[in-house]
């Protein structure tokens, strides 16, 4: 699987993206022709090759005849990709990304979110943006993106509102969820339209782990004195073909719980949507017995589960982690047996290949047909195996 990596070391900005993509080898003739298809007049992407304390990127700007930009509304914006020749896998995630910082613009405000004026990103070039930075991944055949921490500046801006924070309140409502650093130097590090597609497109990973086989690097339009001021976007396969994900482990210490509230609390946080939950006996200071709850859930669900954890138990707090992790692949395939049809998981990745009998499917053939559980998991598994040799 081909895996992308941002890492925002100097933090994001939509134009940085559509560098780096350029860099890492999708062709300028291409996103040009990606945005023919937005049937704008007069749009055209100027690249140029610059360096940031010694290192080549790619500096991209794009020319139109809007001169003046609208303030658009989200409908207005919308209509842009909807009316145009995309392909809609790219028109789908342009508009995802776009209401993502609509909603974060209407949550900053308290006002709808049909009200919002997009200003500043509602301009052509924030739309080209969006478009070659998803048109651009796809064409580079990245199947999974991932991305380090967002980094963050500070001080103060000007804005079509006035003078704001840094980091942008609406930038911090893009990020929720997703891992930033915040360095004091005065300037804005990550825009909105950067924070949205990173936020919306990639998953968050402290590193990465891959085969690599390129990188490119996008430029900002600043030049900064203690980094340069580039995006870098490295892409490789995945290590041992198989697929990866990041997870975070979220754990904590619990000694005064009863079996039951145990039991209760596991089932809160399946239903919350955590991956697997198990417990360990551990000996906590003063040798008291007690027990290590472990939960792993995906990054989006970890805060959700971390409030299970506080709400539901004794505990006063928990930790977390996000760890990297390989897996495979699966698929479902019914199979017929005496005791009727039961569902198989088949795993594979890499050379491996192996399957198991669903657990539910067995305990209701057995309980239907009276029989012993060990005699309908086995009937599932030779009829298994008939289809594994076929």
């Amino acid at each position: 699987m081909k895996i992308g990596y941002l890492d925002c070391f100097s933090g994001a900005a939509g134009d940085m993206l559509v560098g780096a993509i350029i860099d890492a080898g999708c062709e300028v003739e291409f996103l040009q022709s990606q945005m023919d298809l937005l049937r704008i007049p007069g749009l055209k992407l100027v690249t140029s090759s610059v360096k940031k304390q010694g290192i080549h990127g790619v500096a991209v700007r794009f020319e139109s005849e809007e001169t003046d930009p609208p303030h658009r509304h989200l409908s207005a914006i919308e209509t842009i990709p909807n009316d145009s020749r995309l392909d809609k896998d790219i028109v789908a995630k342009a508009i995802a990304v776009f209401r993502r910082i609509g909603e974060a613009e209407a949550r900053m405000h308290a006002i709808p979110l049909e009200k919002v004026h997009f200003h500043e990103v509602g301009a052509v070039d924030a739309i080209c943006d969006i478009v070659c930075t998803i048109a651009g991944l796809q064409k580079l055949g990245i199947e999974k993106l991932y991305a380090s921490a967002i980094l963050l500046g500070s001080g103060m801006t000007k804005s079509a509102h006035g003078v704001i924070p840094l980091p942008a309140p609406a930038t911090l409502e893009i990020i929720r969820g997703f891992p930033v650093k915040r360095i004091d130097n005065g300037r804005e590090m990550t825009t909105p339209t950067g924070a949205a597609l990173i936020a919306e497109l990639a998953e968050f990973a402290p590193g990465y782990e891959m085969v690599v086989e390129k990188s490119g690097y996008g430029a900002g339009t600043m030049d900064l004195e203690d980094r340069p001021n580039l995006l870098r976007l490295i892409i490789g396969e995945a290590s041992g073909k198989f697929e990866s994900d990041v997870v975070t482990i979220i754990e904590t210490n619990i000694d005064d719980a009863t079996p039951e509230q145990m039991g209760h609390l596991q089932q809160r946080l399946f239903e919350t949507g955590a991956l697997d939950v198990f417990v360990a006996s551990i000996l906590m200071k003063k040798s008291r017995p007690a027990h290590k709850l472990t939960v792993i859930g995906q990054q989006a669900t970890a805060e959700a589960l971390a409030r299970v954890l506080l709400r539901e138990s004794s505990t006063a707090g928990v930790r977390m982690r996000n760890e990297s992790r390989w897996k495979l692949q699966y698929e479902f395939k019914t199979v017929q047996t005496e005791f009727g049809e039961i569902k198989i998981k088949f795993y594979f990745g890499g050379d491996i290949r192996k399957f198991s009998p669903e657990y539910e499917d067995v305990v209701s053939a057995a309980m239907k047909a009276k029989a012993p559980f060990v005699k309908v998991y086995n009937a599932a598994v030779m009829a298994a195996n008939l289809i594994k040799e076929n």
